[in-house]
């Protein structure tokens, strides 16, 4: 059996045993929307898994630093602000090699983002978002004018949370359309992910996008299986979280193995 079969197993599995874990506990899911994306301190919910966008939004007048490392010693750096209670905007700017002793591959522009939660959760229905980011994953090629992983561009994102067994678990889908289209592979794409209570510190994460607009013509960007990553979160304090990263661990991208990401989020109120 090969193996990028024997991994699409286990994701199988895996997806498997959430289902049935939600679904011999129904009576315990929660329909108070407070509870979505929380830890048991923070009043904070959850605005992205990795790179799966979430309908959570900032609650209004705060502000967070979303910082990021990537593959090759690359940076990143993102800034949300809670505009308003239903409104956040924010701008990000990055570069590649920027933790090594090469010159660092700046990125040309500084991105754009920008998330309007139309609906909130509540018992029957999940909380809606729409948005925008321009800000993608990875190193920007300069050639074709794109990132390793194209942004998520204009996006629809929809989160419902439970309470199982006394553990927030909370599923995320997601449709959307890249503007780096230069490789005029232009078709929409979807996500989904979700993020569970390991205990009262610790988050457990995974995501799956599609890539269906990555598959086409630049195949060192994308050979079809999607891009499959998980992440645990440490709770340090009510403002400050470190989390760790495996992105792409179907391999999807022409590299010879998955890549490892340490991202630190602070949070705080003006």
């Amino acid at each position: 059996m090969k193996l990028c079969t024997i991994r699409i197993l286990i994701i199988l599995v895996l997806m498997g045993i959430s289902v049935f874990r939600i679904s011999i506990a129904q009576d315990n899911f929660t329909s108070d929307p407070s509870e979505f994306g929380k830890d048991a301190t923070s009043p904070i919910e959850r605005r992205i898994l990795i790179d799966a966008i979430t309908a959570g939004v900032l609650p209004r007048a705060s502000f967070d630093f979303d910082i990021r490392t990537f593959t090759y010693g690359g940076g990143q750096v993102a800034l949300n602000v809670g505009l308003l209670k239903r409104l956040n905007i924010g701008l990000s700017y990055g570069a590649g090699r920027l933790l090594t002793e090469d010159t660092p591959l700046w990125n040309p522009n500084m991105e754009f983002l920008v998330k309007y939660r139309i609906f909130t959760e509540n018992y029957a229905y999940p909380s809606l978002a729409i948005g925008y980011s321009s800000q993608g994953s990875g190193t920007w090629d300069k050639v074709n004018k794109r990132y390793a992983q194209k942004s998520k561009g204009i996006y629809l994102a929809a989160t419902k949370s439970f309470l199982v067994y006394r553990n927030i678990v909370a599923f995320t889908g997601g449709i959307n359309v890249s503007m780096e289209d230069r490789d005029r592979d232009k078709d929409p794409s979807a996500y989904f992910g979700a993020f569970t209570q390991v205990n009262d510190q610790l988050y457990f994460i995974v995501e799956y996008d599609l890539a269906i607009n990555d598959n086409e013509r630049y195949n060192v960007y994308g050979f079809g299986r999607g891009f499959l990553n998980i992440g645990l979160e440490w709770i340090l304090t009510q403002s400050v979280s470190v989390e760790f990263d495996l992105r792409d661990l179907l391999q999807n991208r022409d590299v010879k193995s998955f890549d490892r990401e340490v991202r630190l989020f602070y949070i705080e109120h003006f």
